[in-house]
């Protein structure tokens, strides 16, 4: 009898110590928890970012279907901060990514979202920056070199330093930030291959020195992995959404077009490197996802028929869900976690020699 009220008890408190785990690990972004951003021009909002950009001679269309997934969760309640208003339009002040920023702006990010971090206005972080990393003399300087066949980036010694340069970043700004907060959630984000958008396949035409830089940015992702794993973060795989760019896409019965342009059907915007008003949304459901996954956090989807609706494309059909699933990295369970499932595993292990020893149940 007492080997029985001793397992008991030992199931009981290992099914409260989980399920107390899980509570405290709901962001309850559904309630109003804040969330805030660290990024580049992907995760700055479409509607700021994109009327102003004439103004800072950057060629890019803008018709008021453009959104970003920023944008999107926001027009969905998800609290991305108080509104404030610069050169006539409005941004959301938990969102600290800034067009053109590379990993070396971490910093500068992260300290505008410190006071909100600190006082647990944000509950979560979504870092999705490194674009821009390789978007300049940097990809075309791995391409041309590997014009030599036997050239490998990753025994090239400034790319190595080049590489870890910027892993140092992304890791002093989890550092930093979970510095402000240890209870702060965080999202972070493997880096695209700018080299699969449109703008790209013109400028680089070679496919084997474009592969060059692609093993680069694998490398990088690599750690980026890791260093996720190690905090038991999700990850969006942006890699691996990027590259879903070179096959046929269909979202709510509707073929996409695999170019830049206006068109709410274009997978990308009119430059042909930021991905459109759809992929956009796509990747607005994989933040849900991977938070819902990791931090056990109620989520409402965005439908594909709300999605294309806000891009102006016509459709048809019943409701549908397009499966993002496959962009989710969810890390494996914590190490406390972990210990409480021992405690039910130990208990039943203990439980079921005692019963073969004493030739009955107790």
């Amino acid at each position: 009898m007492r080997t029985r009220i001793g397992f008991l008890f030992l199931v009981a408190f290992a099914t409260h110590f989980l399920v107390a785990l899980a509570t405290t690990a709901r962001a309850g972004l559904l309630t109003g928890d804040g969330i805030g951003v660290y990024g580049d021009s992907m995760s700055m909002q479409y509607s700021f970012w994109l009327p102003l950009a004439p103004q800072f001679n950057y060629k890019i269309s803008y018709n008021g279907t453009q959104y970003n997934w920023v944008d999107l969760l926001s027009q969905n309640n998800y609290n991305f901060g108080p509104p404030q208003t610069v050169l006539g339009h409005q941004f959301l002040s938990y969102d600290a990514a800034v067009a053109g920023n590379k990993s070396s702006d971490l910093p500068n990010q992260v300290t505008t979202l410190q006071p909100d971090i600190t006082a647990g206005n944000i509950k979560l972080v979504v870092e999705m920056i490194g674009a821009n990393d390789f978007d300049g003399s940097e990809y075309t300087t791995i391409y041309n070199n590997a014009a030599n066949h036997s050239y490998n980036p990753l025994n090239d010694p400034s790319v190595v330093a080049y590489m870890n340069n910027v892993m140092g970043f992304i890791t002093a700004s989890v550092n930093d930030t979970l510095t402000e907060n240890p209870a702060t959630h965080m999202i972070l984000a493997t880096i695209p291959d700018p080299g699969v958008t449109p703008e790209f396949h013109s400028s680089n035409p070679n496919a084997t020195q474009r592969a060059a830089v692609d093993t680069v940015i694998q490398a990088l992702n690599q750690q980026i992995l890791a260093l996720a794993k190690a905090h038991h973060f999700p990850v969006i795989d942006m890699f691996a959404l990027a590259n879903r760019s070179l096959t046929p896409l269909t979202v709510g019965g509707v073929s996409m077009i695999e170019a830049g342009g206006t068109s709410g059907k274009d997978e990308f915007l009119s430059d042909g490197f930021h991905p459109g008003t759809v992929v956009q949304g796509l990747l607005a459901n994989g933040i849900l996802m991977a938070d819902h996954l990791a931090y056990h956090d109620p989520v409402t989807y965005l439908s594909d028929q709300y999605i294309l609706t806000k891009a102006s494309v016509t459709h048809t059909g019943p409701t549908t869900f397009f499966n993002v699933s496959p962009f989710i990295i969810v890390p494996e369970p914590g190490t406390l976690a972990l210990s409480g499932i021992g405690l039910v595993m130990i208990g039943v292990g203990y439980c079921q020699r005692r019963r073969r020893s004493t030739g009955r149940a107790s």
